[in-house]
């Protein structure tokens, strides 16, 4: 009976190291949290991936940050000027901004981190978030030198920023990792290396104490400005790229939220932990231009009717996602406290239509002279949980025009690098919004622009976008941007472009912790002011 005596007082431990833990004043708050991939680079220059991004959202912090209704506010700036034309900002850091050594951040530490950020040399993937600043795009091409960029230092405190246009949205650029402060002394120490591991001082809550491939943790930094708004005193963000093994640490109370994926959704639903977040991202099937038969009008038009989207929202995905028949989410802020789809009308520009679909298919074959379609084109999918996606799509694309395509699922960065190289005849993929604001979702299809992996290119369009920037009211500059969508979503002009659904996520969270916010657009989430209930 030894063993019963020995679980018993090992109970007992156990019993009373909880009532500790949940009654002692002194206690550290530990939040746990789960990511699906390992951070890449903490180079806030250098990072396009979600976990990087996610872990710079609370390490770092720049002039803005989100708030709790994701719209910008105020960060290490306390104020900021603008002219009366909207070409010039001027923001005034706070007296109280620090380093997490100690060290005060000037604002020489935002000018040399954004122009290392448009150096052509540097190759930020992002460094076009930054064009929108007067002269950056000429001194990313090599046109004008540094010094005539619109970034100007008044004094440690005072950082002047000068546009080429008047930008509604850049404020809630702004609160993006890339517009971050870098300490130059900092980053020239480890050269090459900047990044690659912790990167020595933190500008936000929390600063990273270790990380490795399984577990990083962080700690609340003593030295951030907002220091008594800080509730966590310790993150734990875990390494686990399968779901199930996710919920699994989840239930078992090793950590206190975990993703969700389709597979799993049912059976959480109605649970207390389950939250189901509406995100700015779309996702849709890019039509490669250079490919004749995918380049014809009737194609185009009967490859974007033939799909039904609510099918594969609500029998593929079942993860709370919307169908899609437009580019621009519904989240995404228009004028006068309303949406941009709202103010586009209120519906999505593309429906499911078979008879219509069969109608333009045909006369595309004929237009073609083909009696019927290529029997090589290929549909580059993803080879995670998505890949039910992929498969829905083939399944109805022959149902519905007898059109098969073949399957191509490699690993996800041989996926992107056969998308960067152009190297598809359709792809599925997704815009993730990088801010609030329309555009973000539109200028890309430009036919300059280096994210337009289906070579698009259409001078009204292009136009249109131009209009746009160069709008003197919101909803002149709105009126411009549906227009553009229009075109590029519905015209016989356009349809390179298939939407599919608006994406939106589901998550098992702890229901202990609260004013944990998770954003539409930008990093994922904010940590500054997340607590966790303490059970008596």
């Amino acid at each position: 009976m030894h063993w019963k005596k020995s679980i018993s007082f090992i109970f007992l431990i156990f019993f009373l190291a909880g009532c500790n833990v949940m009654s002692g004043d002194t206690e550290e708050k530990r939040l746990r949290l789960v990511e699906s991939t390992n951070v890449v680079t903490l180079d806030s220059v250098l990072a396009t991936d979600t976990s990087s991004i996610n872990v710079l959202n609370n390490v770092g912090e720049g002039l803005m940050r989100l708030g709790a209704d994701h719209q910008p506010t105020y960060g290490l700036a306390e104020k900021v000027k603008v002219s009366d034309d909207g070409l010039e900002y001027t923001f005034y850091l706070r007296e109280n901004a620090k380093w997490s050594d100690g060290e005060s951040v000037h604002a020489s530490d935002f000018e040399y981190a954004w122009e290392k950020a448009i150096n052509p040399q540097t190759n930020a993937k992002n460094a076009r978030i930054f064009f929108d600043i007067k002269n950056a795009q000429a001194y990313h091409k090599g046109e004008v030198k540094v010094e005539e960029v619109g970034i100007k230092v008044e004094n440690d405190q005072v950082l002047k920023v000068t546009l080429e246009q008047p930008a509604p949205h850049f404020q809630s650029m702004l609160t993006l990792p890339i517009f971050q402060p870098q300490r130059k002394e900092i980053v020239e120490k480890y050269g090459d290396e900047y990044g690659s591991n912790s990167i020595e001082v933190y500008s936000g809550p929390f600063m990273i104490m270790s990380m490795d491939a399984q577990k990083m943790i962080l700690k609340k930094n003593e030295y951030y400005w907002d220091f008594d708004t800080v509730n966590i005193d310790q993150v734990e963000i875990l390494t686990i790229k399968n779901t199930e093994k996710g919920i699994q640490a989840y239930q078992s109370g090793e950590v206190d939220a975990t993703k969700l994926d389709q597979e799993f959704i049912d059976a959480f639903k109605g649970s207390p932990g389950y939250l189901r977040v509406d995100m700015a991202r779309v996702q849709y099937v890019l039509l490669n231009q250079k490919n004749e038969f995918l380049a014809n009008k009737h194609i185009k038009r009967a490859v974007t009717l033939a799909l039904n989207r609510d099918q594969i929202v609500n029998e593929i995905l079942k993860d709370g996602s919307e169908p899609a028949g437009s580019i621009v989410p519904p989240s995404i802020s228009g004028v006068d406290n309303q949406t941009y789809r709202e103010m586009a009308g209120g519906k999505e520009l593309i429906t499911f239509n078979i008879k219509e679909a069969q109608k333009e298919f045909k006369l595309g074959l004929e237009e073609l002279q083909l009696t019927e379609a290529p029997e090589d084109i290929q549909l580059l999918g993803y080879d995670d949980s998505r890949r039910y996606v992929s498969i829905e799509i083939k399944k109805q694309l022959r149902d519905v025009l007898g059109f098969t395509v073949l399957l191509n699922s490699p690993i996800s960065g041989e996926k992107h690098k056969l998308t960067d190289r152009h190297e598809f005849d359709m792809t599925v993929t997704r815009w993730r919004g990088d801010y609030d604001d329309a555009m973000n979702y539109l200028q890309a299809w430009t036919k300059s622009n280096r994210l337009n992996h289906i070579s698009f290119a259409n001078t009204e369009y292009d136009s249109l976008l131009q209009k746009a920037k160069q709008a003197t009211s919101k909803k002149e500059r709105i009126k411009h941007l549906i227009a553009a969508e229009k075109l590029l979503i519905s015209s016989p002009e356009g349809q390179a472009i298939v939407p599919l659904y608006y994406i939106n996520e589901s998550y098992l969270q702890n229901p202990d912790v609260v004013n944990f916010y998770r954003h539409p657009f930008g990093p994922d989430y904010s940590l500054k002011w997340v607590d966790k209930k303490v059970k008596s």
